[in-house]
């Protein structure tokens, strides 16, 4: 009988150890608390700490759900409150030493002698944003960014500054600032979210604060802690600090990745970037570059320095090669910074000044073949017509666009006039779908030397000299060249239209490696008919992106082409076929018509399940986009 019970007993403890680990295995039951994203309850401190002013969203217009967002992540700071607004003591809008106040054209046909120096009212009015500033002035006031971006990542140099000369070192978050800015982020768009674009905005330590919050953002969403809706559609990083040296983490990795520290800020600026380039977000790089004249007895030079003067090791230099890889990149040349106080050189804000500006667009102020030289029409009485014109290629309120290579690109160019002002450089105006295609592009600022061509390419299309442009007083039109000069893409969005307004605005709903059909053909003039010289299939990335790069024909050394590559002096068609593999899609949704193309980008949208796209010489060395808008089945 013993033996019996003492076998029942056996059996009972087998049964319930099998049972614990079942549980563990099946359900995950364990001592181990399940994962959630941090919020705003767990920071220690907050409600003291706000009670400063900081770790607080201030907006600087009533939120609207019809509009997309833009949060401004400022950098290093003096103690003082961060404002939008151009410091009047600095900007002072006149041309050299002469007393002539400097014209500037606000938006288009808004004719006004000197400049708002409220940024913001270009973003909230001229092109109906939301705009947010984040302000973490008290964390950011700091001898060096090392000290400053040691917060974001670890605990042992977090403090903020209490004024005069006093920092609060015990009553502090026991998170770090990525973790702390993301959960209040995270509380702050939950009653904001609307399927349009957010934006991130950030210059200095502050680009370097809005890369790691949008990475931490992403790898949540990618644990299935909090959905992809809130993540950054677009990030721009106003001189990043993108420092070298051992950054002296605890185990020398972030610690919610696996990233390296030990090759300081550039090489995890590489890898978040590549994190979040991976999601779907485009990222755009603005570096500043300060030219001054420097006299050597009786030879003069150019000397040039960057908010951050970092000389980079061959190892370095890699990263920063594959960051631009991963982004449209511009090097700001102007000259004008080196005039400002050392005081506001420190808060490293050039570029952020100049990104925040360039939302109108194009400033031009030149005369050259109209009353403005860039982006058509001439005159204000054309602007009405143009509205309505299928092609329409301005922005919101009729800002004007951000060319690339104006020297070719001109609207005084008569044998292009139908197709002006489509290719665009890097800018706040730009459209965040161009942005995503100018990924790996580098833009710097050149002027054609003289009216006369040097020749031209295989192409057609005329090649001048070019010699470096140096923004001499504050501008956003500034001649900006990219390094695209040897081969055309063609690009685009396969895209869920879930909310049927014909517009990409439903988020993240891109169709992730969507199948396309190319064909290039190429038209006989003498019997009218088109030869195909090209077929293949295309892929789209996981956020639904595809593109296709068409290499130029290459000259030997007697000037013969080559038989591989193309040449679009005459017209290539490129017909694009969306090849459905789920019945989960019925239809195409065609762009709202009559639109403006800042919005839609819908000059060559598909209409079906395929469109044709005609490239002359004049989309050569460019960008053309074509998204395909496809329509959900609701029954799915």
């Amino acid at each position: 009988m013993d033996s019996l019970r003492k076998k029942g007993v056996f059996y009972l403890v087998v049964v319930i150890a099998l049972a614990i680990v079942g549980c563990m295995l099946v359900t995950g039951c364990s001592d181990k608390k399940k994962e959630s994203f941090i919020s705003s309850a767990d920071i220690a401190y907050l409600e003291e700490i706000q009670a400063t002013g900081a770790l607080k969203f201030e907006w600087l217009n009533n939120y609207s759900p019809s509009r997309p967002t833009a949060i401004v992540f400022h950098g290093e700071s003096d103690g003082n409150k961060f404002s939008t607004d151009l410091d009047p003591n600095e900007y002072t809008f006149k041309k050299d030493a002469d007393d002539k106040n400097y014209v500037v054209y606000e938006g288009i046909g808004l004719v006004a002698k000197g400049l708002d120096l409220k940024l913001s009212d270009y973003w909230t009015k001229d092109s109906e944003w939301n705009l947010a500033v984040f302000h973490w002035e008290s964390f950011a006031r700091e001898d060096n960014a090392d000290d400053i971006v040691a917060k974001f990542y670890s605990l042992p140099k977090m403090r903020y500054y209490l004024g005069e000369d006093r920092y609060e070192t015990s009553k502090v978050p026991h998170n770090n600032l990525t973790e702390v800015v993301s959960a209040l982020y995270y509380e702050e768009m939950q009653d904001k979210i609307n399927g349009k674009e957010i934006r991130f905005i950030g210059n200095g330590v502050g680009a370097d604060l809005a890369l790691s919050v949008a990475a931490y953002l992403s790898a949540s969403s990618a644990k299935g802690l909090i959905g992809n809706e809130s993540l950054p559609l677009r990030i721009a990083l106003c001189d990043p600090y993108i420092s070298v040296g051992d950054m002296n983490m605890p185990g020398n990795v972030l610690p919610w990745t696996s990233v390296s520290t030990a090759e300081g800020m550039i090489k995890v600026t590489e890898e978040l970037l590549k994190q979040v380039v991976s999601y779907g977000a485009a990222a755009e790089i603005i570096e500043m570059q300060e030219v001054v004249s420097v006299q050597n007895g009786t030879d003069s030079a150019e000397a040039v320095a960057y908010a951050y003067d970092i000389e980079k090791s061959e190892k370095a230099e890699e990263s920063y090669k594959n960051i631009k890889a991963n982004s449209a990149h511009l090097y700001l040349r102007e000259s004008y910074s080196s005039k400002f106080s050392d005081s506001y050189k420190k808060l490293k804000r050039v570029a952020l000044d100049w990104y925040l500006y360039s939302i109108i667009g194009s400033d031009d102020s030149g005369n050259a073949g109209g009353q403005y030289s860039i982006g058509y029409p001439h005159n204000v009485s054309d602007f009405q017509t143009y509205y309505s014109y299928s092609g329409f290629n301005w922005g919101p309120n009729k800002t004007r666009p951000m060319i690339n290579n104006r020297a070719l690109n001109n609207d005084t160019n008569s044998s292009v006039s139908g197709n002006r002002g489509k290719n665009f450089s890097v800018s706040a105006w730009t459209p965040t779908t161009y942005v995503r295609a100018l990924r790996g592009i580098s833009f710097t600022q050149q002027k054609k030397v003289g009216t006369s061509a040097t020749g031209t390419n295989v192409h057609g299309n005329s090649l001048y000299a070019m010699k470096d442009y140096t923004l001499e007083y504050f501008r956003s039109e500034n001649y900006q060249v990219s390094d695209q000069t040897d081969y055309t893409l063609v690009c685009g969005y396969v895209y869920t239209d879930k909310n049927k307004d014909g517009y990409m605005n439903d988020g993240f709903s891109g169709v992730a490696n969507a199948k396309l059909s190319v064909e290039i053909s190429r038209s006989n003039v003498s019997s009218d008919e088109k030869t195909t010289i090209a077929s293949f299939i295309v892929n789209a990335d996981e956020t639904g992106f595809y593109a296709i790069r068409l290499a130029d024909k290459k000259k030997d050394s007697e000037g013969v082409l080559s038989e591989e590559g193309y040449s679009f002096s005459s017209s290539h068609v490129v017909k694009l076929t969306l090849i459905p593999e789920s019945h989960d899609y019925y239809g195409i949704t065609s762009a709202v018509s009559g639109q403006p193309y800042y919005n839609t980008i819908n000059a060559h949208n598909f209409s079906g399940f395929s469109t044709e796209i005609t490239i002359s010489n004049y989309y050569a060395d460019a960008i053309t986009i074509a998204n395909c808008l496809v329509r959900a089945n609701e029954n799915k």
